[in-house]
């Protein structure tokens, strides 16, 4: 074929996809979508949802510090209208001229997806850019918040159960202060909704209080690291670490896709707005009964079972009351979650995968395991063994791992002693949710 009917043919096929997609957009009818992150692990899932809908199209422009995170620069970019680069956590926006032109000069903003506001400050700033333009040019505003609002709040009419009724803080100014510093990300949190549904704001909003998140694709690997770990087990025959104040404490835990499943049935419900929805799996576990059931997934039956031990390494969970109840998502929104077994089913065989695609993230997850986990003496030969096994893509890693001898018989993690809280501090400098 000779270059210049090569090149009229892919301009023609070019031609014949953008009247496709224009005529889908006709059809359906746009709504323009403004997207404070969505390049990582929530936000991907629900825009993958949204580019998905059968029903409407979407016109996604997607505000973040540039980064794209698994394979999120093929399957979530090509799809957006368009891409702002802007850090809210370290520029005032006044100074992202690209987003602030965007929000003067479309005539409408049907949805804001808001994945990345962690203070008052960034949401405050981003209200007051949307409120100028008018209440009736922006349709809805989407927070995504957390469960850890709860932990900086009075405590529910039922113990170790919280509903979105329980979201009052104390009285006392001297245990709210206690509160707040012993969760600071939970009152930044709560600071956000209460921006939201202050008499300052008059754009509709939807909040959603969200436990830890469990699926595919985490920018916090925390997921990875424990199956990682499970994985290595007869390697590493380092027992999986529970903080004594977790043996008994059952929290809540959320799948992603459930996530992105009820934003778009409560997008679609108007009357839903203006209201705040616990989203969660409908059996609350303990970390030992949640690593139990992931040990199972990852080893499967008849394999020698994973022993337990007294210690400060965890990243679940990341409250300490307790669960919370989904009944009003299930009731308002018609929303049901997932099973335990779908979201093993899943999520274990992507992260097996992912060991051999998704280089950077298994260097991640590899490198939080080594520092915090692996014993001193075996930590040059375990990151061996990653570079081994990585290097051999055409066995299955079950395989790779089937011809590895018995590990060490050390008896807790051989890194430096980290708390919780350290841990999930430098876990949320790197994450875009």
């Amino acid at each position: 074929m000779r270059l210049d009917s090569l090149f009229v043919m892919v301009v023609w096929w070019l031609a014949l996809m953008m009247t496709c997609v224009a005529g889908d957009a006709a059809s359906k009818g746009v709504k323009n979508v403004l997207a404070f992150g969505g390049n990582g692990f929530i936000g991907s899932e629900v825009l993958d949802a949204l580019f998905t809908d059968p029903t409407q199209y979407y016109s996604v422009t997607l505000v973040s510090r540039g980064n794209w995170y698994f394979d999120s620069a093929t399957r979530i970019k090509p799809k957006l209208h368009k891409t702002i680069s802007c850090d809210r956590e370290d520029s005032d926006l006044e100074f992202c001229t690209d987003l602030v032109t965007y929000i003067k000069e479309t005539p409408r903003i049907d949805i804001v997806l808001d994945f990345s506001a962690y203070n008052a400050a960034v949401m405050s700033a981003s209200l007051d850019l949307l409120n100028e333009k008018g209440p009736d040019k922006v349709g809805v505003y989407v927070f995504i918040s957390s469960d850890s609002i709860y932990e900086v709040c009075r405590g529910s009419a039922t113990p170790r159960v919280a509903g979105e009724e329980d979201d009052k803080r104390p009285e006392s100014e001297e245990e709210r202060n206690l509160l707040n510093e012993g969760d600071s990300y939970g009152n930044d949190k709560l600071e956000c909704e209460e921006l939201l549904r202050g008499p300052g704001n008059k754009i509709p909003y939807l909040i959603f209080r969200l436990p830890d998140v469990l699926g595919a694709r985490d920018t916090t690997d925390r997921w990875w690291t424990y199956q990682m770990w499970i994985e290595f087990y007869d390697f590493l025959k380092v027992p999986l670490l529970i903080p004594v104040e977790n043996r008994k404490l059952k929290t809540s835990y959320v799948y992603v896709k459930d996530v992105a499943r009820a934003i778009l049935l409560a997008l679609n419900k108007p009357e839903s707005w203006k209201s705040v929805y616990n989203l969660g799996l409908e059996e609350p576990l303990t970390l030992q009964e949640f690593f139990e059931r992931m040990a199972v997934a990852v080893r499967g039956q008849g394999r020698e079972a994973v022993t337990f031990d007294t210690g400060e390494f965890n990243v679940f969970p990341s409250v300490s009351r307790g669960s919370v109840t989904i009944e009003k998502a299930k009731r308002v929104l018609e929303w049901e979650p997932s099973t335990w077994e779908t979201v093993f089913k899943e999520t274990v065989p992507f992260y097996k995968e992912a060991f051999y695609k998704f280089t950077s993230e298994r260097d991640d997850a590899s490198n939080q395991l080594t520092r915090f986990v692996v014993p001193r003496h075996r930590k040059g030969e375990f990151l061996r063994i990653i570079d081994e096994l990585a290097a051999n893509p055409g066995i299955s890693l079950d395989e790779h791992l089937a011809t590895l001898g018995g590990g060490s018989n050390d008896q807790g993690g051989g890194g430096s002693q980290v708390t919780p809280e350290q841990l999930f501090e430098e876990m949320m400098t790197r994450t875009e949710l």
